[in-house]
Parts: structure tokens; C-alpha cells; sequence
């Protein structure tokens, strides 16, 4: 498959890079993908904030063009039928763009603004779903405490939901993160063209043998939903594998410059517990670790953390809802448990035991590497589509 001088536009509703986080991972896995496929790529991205030079300087070593989009948050913007996340990214609609492409990718229906400019022109547009939106703040909300915010989730995914009819008559084609999701959204929408596209699987990073007995818990700590299975777990779990010698916790993730009192309070109780806050590099972080604890009780799409997880040498242990949209077979290549106890004794499994931890990450790499080649599943598609 080669796409040589073939232009694609993909809208983001964040600036990728770095890719320190799950959504951004995703979409600049994507843009290395088209470029080693062979298309000319352009990028627009939407941020509060203008990216640094540093990552300026990155961006455009994989795209010929890249335009940033100042993301603007206004209280009057709540009046709107449309979400905020879109609403908030009205700017999309007024940049300038030059000359005709080939695909225009949008990731997630938060840039849908882009469609109402002037300047866009594309022979196809592929929208990419990275959360179903009306379930993934309806989930935001069921974890958030009663307040501002969690009324905010709520009128979010309402607001997404009376918004899906529209991106449905007017989008074609679909590319879904989840497999659940695209299960879904193909029977209520069979008229569509929609796959299933899998984040970039990445290379394998696992060293072995691991001969700790720490589990981490990385998510980014300023999310409600991470909190909320980051105390389950320490409330719940953690006190039951006490027993287990030389067990710790890690608990690690971006806070984006927040209070982590929240997390101080529980931790504090625990002298095995230790909090990293927004490290620099998760290389050492997870060679640290043994198993992956993914205790996620709301959510929606896929948890990249359990797949990065996987990838980077550790088992894992989740909640189902950590597990969702993602193929992994339960006891093959994932351990599943949603009480408290089942979780602790599956944790334990995999602490004390480290072949099976090693059989059950190799087990899942090798599935990964064969379910979740994206450049391939891409390909495949735009060859279909261009007719080529």
C-alpha cells in the first residue's frame, strides 16, 4: 500500500505532542502511521494554549503543515444546544486552508467545527471515535461529586446524545477505538461505513524477569474517574494483600498542576503506598512495577493505559470497565475481577507468581501485535476507499 502524494488533513482537538497521555498517544501514533503509509499530512490542533517550540519543533518533522487553533472557554458558551468541547473549538471554522485533500481525519466529534469552514476541502472525511461522548460524561458524571461539575457532565452527554443523529447524516464514514463501541454503533447506524481501528500497539518494552512486588495505578489524577478507582482500591483491595511480603503500591499520573489532597488522605494510612506526581518519564516507572492494577469503576471506549500497560512488560489486573472495547481475553491475557476481593486474590495471583506473570504478558504482546496493527488496518481501509 503506498499513498505517495496523496494529502490528508487530520483535526485534533489537542496538540499530540508530547504524547504523554492516552488520547494524545493515539493520535500521534496515527499521524506516524500516514506517514510512513506516504501521505503528505497537514495537522490542525486546538489547545487553551500555544504549544512550546520544543514541541512545535516535533510536530513538524512528521507533518508538512501545522496549524494551531486557540481553544476558547467562555461561561456564555454553556447557553449553547452544542457541547462545549465543540463549541469551544468554533475557531476550527475560521482558519485557512489551502488546496484540496484527500481525507480529512477528524479525531473525535469535538472538532466538529471544522466542517462548517469555508476553506476545508476533501474528497472524504473519516471521523474517528475515541469514546462513545454521551456515555464517556455521563460515566465523568457518575464519578464526579455532586456539584458544578457533575451537572456540567450530565448536560455534556445530553447534549452529545441529541448531537449523534446529525454526525450520523452527515459523516459516512467511522473509525472506532472500541470493538464494543462499533458493535454498538453499527446497529443503530447500519447505513455507515464504520471498522474497527485499534490504537498503535507500539513496540514491546517488557523486561523480564520482574522481580518486584509493586503494583501501579497510573491514570491522570486530575480525571474524576480515575480517582474515584484510585480510592476503591485503596480503600477496598489494597488492605487485603498486607499480608503479601514486600508488597507496595504506585500510584502515578499527570495532576496538571492540581491538588492531590484528595489522594494524600488515603495514601497517607498506608506506609506502602507512594505517589508520583506527573512524571517525567514513565520508563522507569513502570520498570519498577510487577502488575498493573486498572480499578476503573466508570468509562467509556478503550483504556490505553491497560494496552501501554501490556506493552511495557506488565500484567494486568482490571475492572471490567478497564477492560472494555480493548479484545483482551479475560484469563489469557487480562485478569478480571469487579469485587474487591476477587481483585485482591487476582492481584496476588500474579504478585507472587511471576511465570504466570510473564506467560500472561507475552500471551497478550503477541495478540496485541497481531489484532492491533493499525498501519495495516488503515491501509486496508484507504485502499478500499481511494479504490487503489
Amino acid at each position: 500500500m503506498d499513498f505517495t502524494g496523496k494529502r490528508v488533513l487530520v483535526v485534533s482537538p489537542d496538540v499530540p505532542y508530547p504524547p504523554n497521555h492516552g488520547g494524545r498517544v493515539d493520535v500521534w501514533g496515527r499521524i506516524r502511521c500516514l506517514r510512513n503509509l506516504g501521505f503528505r499530512t497537514d495537522l490542525v490542533a486546538t489547545a487553551k494554549d500555544r504549544p512550546d517550540e520544543a514541541a512545535v519543533r516535533n510536530i513538524e518533522e512528521h507533518v508538512e503543515r501545522f496549524i494551531w487553533c486557540r481553544r476558547e472557554v467562555r461561561m456564555l458558551q454553556m447557553l449553547s444546544p452544542l457541547p462545549l468541547q465543540i463549541v469551544s473549538r468554533r475557531g476550527l471554522s475560521k482558519i485557512r486552508l489551502t488546496g484540496r485533500y484527500d481525507l480529512a481525519l477528524l479525531e473525535s466529534e469535538c472538532v466538529w467545527p471544522i466542517l462548517d469552514n469555508p476553506t476545508l476541502a476533501a474528497d472524504h472525511v473519516l471521523l474517528r471515535s475515541h469514546n462513545d461522548e454521551e456515555v464517556y460524561f455521563r460515566e465523568l458524571a457518575a464519578s464526579a461529586e455532586p456539584g458544578i461539575r457533575k451537572a456540567y457532565f450530565l448536560v455534556e452527554s445530553a447534549k452529545f446524545r441529541r448531537l449523534q443523529r446529525t454526525i450520523a447524516e452527515r459523516i459516512r464514514d467511522f473509525a472506532f477505538i472500541s470493538a464494543d463501541e462499533l458493535a454498538s454503533f453499527s446497529r443503530a447506524h447500519p447505513e455507515s461505513n464504520s471498522f474497527w481501528l485499534p490504537p498503535s500497539s507500539g513496540e514491546r518494552n517488557g523486561k523480564y524477569p520482574r522481580i518486584s512486588r509493586t503494583a501501579l495505578c497510573l491514570g491522570s489524577l486530575f480525571m474524576p474517574n480515575n480517582r474515584e478507582g484510585v480510592r476503591w482500591y485503596i480503600e477496598n483491595v489494597h488492605p487485603r494483600l498486607s499480608d503479601v511480603p514486600d508488597y507496595e503500591l504506585l500510584v502515578a499520573g499527570n495532576s496538571r498542576g492540581g491538588s492531590l489532597d484528595w489522594l494524600a488522605g488515603p495514601a497517607g494510612k498506608h506506609p506502602n503506598i507512594r505517589v508520583l506526581d506527573t512524571p517525567d518519564d514513565l520508563n522507569p516507572v513502570y520498570r519498577r512495577a510487577s502488575v498493573f492494577v486498572c480499578p476503573m469503576l466508570h468509562g467509556a471506549g478503550v483504556k490505553l493505559k491497560t494496552i501501554e500497560a501490556i506493552q511495557n512488560g506488565l500484567p494486568v489486573v482490571s475492572t471490567s470497565v478497564g477492560n472494555q472495547g480493548t479484545g483482551l481475553v479475560t484469563e489469557k491475557h487480562v485478569l478480571v475481577a469487579d469485587d474487591p476481593a476477587d481483585f485482591a486474590a487476582r492481584a496476588r495471583e500474579l504478585l507472587l507468581n511471576p511465570v504466570r506473570r510473564r506467560e500472561m504478558v507475552l500471551a497478550a504482546q503477541d495478540w496485541i501485535a497481531e489484532n492491533y496493527d493499525q498501519q495495516r488496518i488503515l491501509g486496508e481501509y484507504l485502499s478500499n476507499l481511494f479504490g487503489t
